[in-house]
């Protein structure tokens, strides 16, 4: 016996419809993710005068100019660690991850990977929320615990709903919920009001080295 069409519930099928479509949309963007993964980066590395950067001054920190890369951003931001005696327990950079690394804020009652935060390097701000606006990359806002650039400047028109905010501007139960330590000052809040620590490299130059800003 053929069904009549007129004995479908039209919300039912509403339902059914929607629930297709983003499952195929779904489907579509992590096949998207995993091909863009699969594809190594031929971007030639930027051709830069280093020397004509600007000088960092810092008693105890090897790196001598601003970062140009992530590289140099890693190695400073881990010397400024020490001159400011922070701990930041890294169990890990990890080169083929979603994210550039694993840690914990305090190194204890760690038994799997699972007990690990999620880090995430910028030399700037701006280029990581491209990716995070972009479908075809893995990095999203809401996995990352802790992002840490070098600039702050956020550069285009549909970055403006973003905001680098000081914790004195966040709510006692956004900072319960970032599980952030007294010395994280400043986050990342996007659209949603949804708050991430991040850490301003330059800030923290701009701290011991005085004549910082005032270089060419």
């Amino acid at each position: 016996m053929r069904a009549k069409p007129n004995l479908i519930d039209p919300s039912l099928e509403r339902r059914c419809v929607k629930f297709f479509r983003e499952a195929f949309e779904s489907t579509l963007n992590r096949l998207a993710k995993e091909f863009v993964r699969t594809i190594p980066n031929t971007d030639p590395p930027p051709e830069t005068d280093l020397v004509s950067k600007r000088v960092i001054n810092i008693e105890n920190v090897d790196i001598k100019r601003e970062p140009e890369d992530e590289d140099t951003l890693i190695a400073l931001f881990y010397q400024l660690l020490i001159v400011k005696d922070l701990d930041l327990p890294t169990y890990g950079l990890l080169n083929q991850g979603v994210f550039d690394g694993k840690f914990t804020y305090e190194d204890r009652n760690i038994r799997s990977d699972n007990d690990l935060k999620m880090i995430e390097f910028k030399v700037r701000l701006s280029t990581l929320l491209n990716d995070f606006y972009s479908p075809n990359n893995p990095k999203e806002f809401a996995h990352c615990d802790l992002i840490v650039v070098w600039s702050d400047h956020i550069t285009t028109p549909q970055q403006q709903d973003w905001r680098v905010v000081s914790r004195d501007a966040l709510t006692t139960a956004a900072l319960r919920q970032s599980r952030a330590p007294d010395w994280i000052k400043t986050f990342l809040k996007d659209s949603n009001n949804v708050y991430k620590p991040i850490i301003v490299v330059e800030d923290w130059v701009k701290e011991f080295d005085k004549n910082f800003n005032y270089q060419c």
